[in-house]
């Protein structure tokens, strides 16, 4: 009888190992709404990660949002996603096994504007036609803030739900006066956008900018010059870090090799999308760091 249990729980044991994943394994990454900053950048990881060898791979998975991704990694269909450090934050409240990995980039509030709708601040948005993000991205609520501390009310707006992608089509067509996007600075959306239709960026300072840091993990933020053609100036915002964030199930050494590859590879993959890093400091680790992670930042020790 003895012997039997002892077979039982190592065939429990094996069955359990068979279902872990190790280096050279498929793992997927959520990486948000089509359209999205985190979208185009989980590609381009993913991509990165692949071209420096087999070891490491990670398959882009497409969510409706980062809202998404949060409730896909909680339910086992992930291990990795790209969420913004104050999600991350607000995640790990309701799922403890969520983990950081690494910053990717710098996430920042551009409020995006036509030329041709006059606005030149916050208030001026009045009457307009403004989309303030999606609930499913996680960028209305910081908007309503935004344009609540701005002596606004959401009734004097003309408020439009849209993705991210869906506002700078809207922009571009003219059919949006304004639109709220949280983005890296130089995202190749709002590039491509900059290109075809003449627009301006509107600084959020003073009060604006401390109620969207106010309980979030924001800070503030200066858009570099010239981050978009025609913007010569630098704009003053808030922002937040991108974190690439795991089940705290995926291995060690998994986590490890992912790290240590995109901190060789990712400032370069990145510049060369025109996303700029000047000035960034990747100091926003809202969430535990997972021990892979660290062990990769401490050089294997």
């Amino acid at each position: 009888m003895k012997k039997r249990r002892v077979l039982a729980l190592a065939l429990a044991l094996c069955l359990l190992l068979a279902g872990c994943k190790g280096i050279g394994e498929e793992y997927e990454l959520a990486i948000g709404a089509r359209g999205s900053d985190s979208y185009a950048l989980g590609e381009e990881i993913a991509a990165a990660l692949a071209a420096a060898g087999p070891e490491v791979q990670l398959v882009p998975v497409e969510t409706h949002g980062t809202l998404s991704s949060v409730e896909l990694l909680a339910e086992g269909g992930a291990e990795f996603a790209l969420l913004d450090a104050s999600l991350a934050r607000q995640a790990y409240a309701e799922n403890d096994r969520l983990r950081a990995v690494t910053a990717v980039a710098p996430l920042c509030v551009q409020l995006v504007v036509t030329n041709a709708s006059g606005i030149l601040t916050v208030s001026d948005l009045r009457a307009r036609r403004v989309a303030l993000g999606s609930e499913l991205e996680g960028t209305a609520s910081l908007a309503v803030d935004i344009v609540e501390a701005s002596g606004l009310e959401l009734k004097d707006l003309q408020r439009r739900e849209m993705t991210m992608g869906d506002a700078i089509e809207a922009l571009q067509s003219g059919e949006l006066d304004a639109a709220f996007l949280l983005a890296v600075p130089g995202s190749t959306q709002i590039q491509q956008l900059a290109r075809n239709c003449s627009v301006r960026f509107i600084g959020i300072s003073g009060d604006a900018a401390k109620a969207a840091m106010g309980g979030r993990e924001f800070m503030e933020y200066e858009l570099p010059a010239n981050c978009y053609e025609g913007q010569e100036e630098a704009v003053q915002t808030v922002a937040t870090d991108l974190l690439l964030v795991c089940d705290a199930s995926v291995s060690d050494s998994m986590v490890e090799a992912v790290k240590r590859t995109l901190d060789e590879v990712l400032a370069e993959t990145l510049e060369l999308q025109g996303i700029a890093l000047r000035g960034y400091a990747k100091n926003i680790y809202s969430i535990p760091t997972h021990n892979g992670a660290t062990r990769a930042a401490e050089g294997g020790r």
